[in-house]
């Protein structure tokens, strides 16, 4: 629990401080957290059975069962709840990234289609496998790179990761767009 807290109180700090590098606010970044909590937690009156059940009063029957179970789950409940705000923070992170993202894409696609112009009025080769190997591969890329940044148990090096997602994304862009066949 201590180290979820810690990757958390990590993660946050981090967040904060990039939304400051662009000039946001860290409500930003602690707007999408709450959010999930809320989502999950407060929408379905968990946080509230937890304070209530924090406070030592008497009971009726059926409070008192679920009292019951609620204790012998409750370390489970608050990693739950420490994750779910870890996995907003995350998320809020990895939005702010978007526009980088979007930024090296628009240039891989301009570059890939000035290839594409070069290529077709020397008589290049076309390749319609590779267009779609590399259209597809971007999805896998953005969807499987996105899902470990969100779910990896440890500490994430976020300029690693983002970059090398964007870079490879921005790669795929360009081969793409050179080998686009269609007239446009």
């Amino acid at each position: 629990m201590d180290r979820l807290r810690n990757l958390l109180d990590a993660d946050l700090a981090h967040g904060i401080a990039h939304a400051a590098e662009q000039g946001a606010e860290a409500g930003q970044i602690t707007a999408v957290a709450k959010f999930l909590y809320g989502l999950v937690f407060e929408a379905t009156g968990i946080h509230d059975m937890g304070l209530r059940f924090a406070e030592p009063v008497a009971l009726s029957i059926p409070d008192t069962v679920v009292r019951r179970s609620y204790l012998a789950h409750r370390e489970a409940i608050e990693t739950a709840m420490v994750g779910t705000q870890l996995l907003g923070v995350r998320f809020a992170i990895l939005l702010r990234c978007l526009p980088l993202l979007a930024l090296l894409h628009v240039v891989g696609a301009v570059d890939g289609l000035t290839d594409r112009a070069i290529r077709r009025s020397c008589g290049g080769r076309e390749s319609a496998s590779l267009y779609h190997r590399a259209k597809y591969l971007q999805m896998v890329v953005l969807g499987l790179g996105a899902l470990v940044l969100l779910v990896l148990p440890g500490p994430v090096d976020w300029e690693l990761f983002i970059g090398l997602i964007t870079v490879l994304a921005g790669v795929l862009a360009r081969l793409q767009w050179t080998y686009y066949k269609k007239h446009l």
